[in-house]
C-alpha cells in the first residue's frame, strides 16, 4: 500500500531538478518523519532520487496540465514549486484544495501575474511568493536590518555570483529576460530601466572589487511595499569580471 494513502505530505515539484534536490535534502535533514513526494514529468528521475531520500516516494506531474494536485488533496500538508508554474495551475489548484503553497522560482512577471490571478480567490493556507534574489534571503535579510532605522531612503542590493554555483534550467531559462526593460522605484517614482546597465562600483567584503549591473528581481517590487525606502535597486556582477563584461556587452547590443 503506497505511503500516500495514510499521512500527509510534503510536495516538491520537480524535486530531482538542481534546486528541487536541495529543498529536499534540506527538509530531510531537518524533518525525519515528514514523508517527501518528488514529483515531475519524468517518473523514472522522481523514482529514483526519492529512493535516495529514505521516506520518500516518486510520482508523475506536468505543471502544464490542470488538476494535477487535486488527485492528493487531503494527503498534502504543503507544496514547494521548484519551477516555473508558467499558467498557474499549481497554485490555483493548491489554493482550490486549502493545500499551503511555497514557490521559489517566480521571476518578477510572473510574480505579477499570480498576484493579479489569485485576486479575489478565497485563500484559506498561507500562500508564500519567495522568489525574489535566493528564495528571499536577500530581501529578509534587508528588512531585519532595516528595522532598526526610523526612516529608510535607498536599499540597494549588490550580488556577486560565483560561475561555480549551482543553477537550474529556470535560472538559464531567465537569461531570455535580461533584454527586456523593467521597472524600479527611484525616488518615489516608478521609472523604466534595462538589465545590465547603470555600473556601480563595489568594494564586497571578500576583497573582490568590480561593478555591478541592474537585474530584475522581486526585490525591487515588494521591498518597497515593507519598508519606507523611495528607491531599490539589484545589480548583480560574476567573479569573473570578463564574463560580466562581455554579457553587459551582449544586452546593450
Amino acid at each position: 500500500m503506497s505511503k500516500l494513502q495514510d499521512e500527509k505530505s510534503i510536495l516538491i515539484v520537480v524535486g530531482y531538478g538542481i534546486v528541487g534536490k536541495q529543498i529536499a535534502s534540506i527538509l530531510r535533514q531537518r524533518f525525519r518523519k515528514i514523508l517527501l513526494i518528488i514529483a515531475g514529468r519524468d517518473f523514472n528521475k522522481a523514482k529514483e532520487f526519492a529512493e535516495t531520500l529514505g521516506y520518500a516516494e516518486g510520482i508523475a506531474i506536468d505543471v502544464t496540465q490542470v488538476s494535477q494536485i487535486s488527485p492528493l488533496y487531503g494527503k498534502l500538508a504543503a507544496v514547494v514549486t521548484a519551477t516555473n508554474d508558467p499558467n498557474n495551475y499549481i497554485l490555483l489548484d493548491a489554493i482550490r484544495n486549502h493545500i499551503s503553497y511555497i514557490d521559489v522560482t517566480r521571476w518578477t512577471t510572473r510574480f505579477k501575474e499570480a498576484i493579479i490571478r489569485i485576486s479575489g480567490k478565497k485563500i484559506t493556507q498561507p500562500i508564500i511568493f519567495s522568489s525574489a534574489w535566493m528564495a528571499g534571503t536577500a530581501a529578509l535579510f534587508t528588512k531585519k536590518v532595516s528595522e532598526q532605522f526610523s526612516i529608510i531612503d535607498t536599499i540597494d542590493i549588490d550580488i556577486l555570483f560565483s560561475l561555480r554555483d549551482k543553477a537550474g534550467l529556470n535560472s538559464i531559462e531567465y537569461v531570455d529576460q535580461l533584454g527586456t526593460p523593467y521597472d524600479v522605484f527611484n525616488g518615489g517614482n516608478i521609472r523604466t530601466v534595462k538589465p545590465m546597465t547603470e555600473p556601480k562600483h563595489v568594494d564586497f567584503e571578500s576583497g573582490f572589487s568590480t561593478n555591478t549591473y541592474r537585474l530584475d528581481t522581486p526585490d525591487q517590487l515588494t521591498l518597497p511595499m515593507f519598508s519606507s525606502a523611495t528607491s531599490v535597486s539589484a545589480r548583480i556582477a560574476y567573479d569573473d569580471k570578463y564574463s560580466v563584461h562581455f554579457l553587459s556587452f551582449m544586452v546593450r547590443s
